[in-house]
């Protein structure tokens, strides 16, 4: 999956009916009448997307990293130790 959070336009299939899916949600909620409030309804469907994309990329991130450090824990302690993090 390719992601661009800074974009403004959905990029995939999927992305397009989770967008229209939260706009939906939140028409019925908020009921924006101006112009500026079903942009800012679009723009709050389209963010909301894309950080449960990011989330998504995060969760599996670390589940590579859980199984990493199951199979070779000395090789990802040397990783921890050669970077700035600590």
């Amino acid at each position: 999956m390719e992601l661009q959070a800074t974009s403004n336009n959905v990029i995939s299939d999927g992305q397009k009916i989770l967008v229209e899916q939260y706009v939906q949600e939140l028409t019925t909620y908020y009921h924006p009448e101006s112009p500026l409030e079903k942009l800012q309804i679009q723009r709050i469907a389209l963010c909301k997307a894309k950080l449960d994309a990011l989330y998504e990329i995060e969760h599996v991130k670390l589940q590579i990293a859980s199984e990493d450090l199951r199979r070779a824990p000395d090789l990802v302690m040397q990783k921890i130790s050669a970077s700035d993090v600590l």
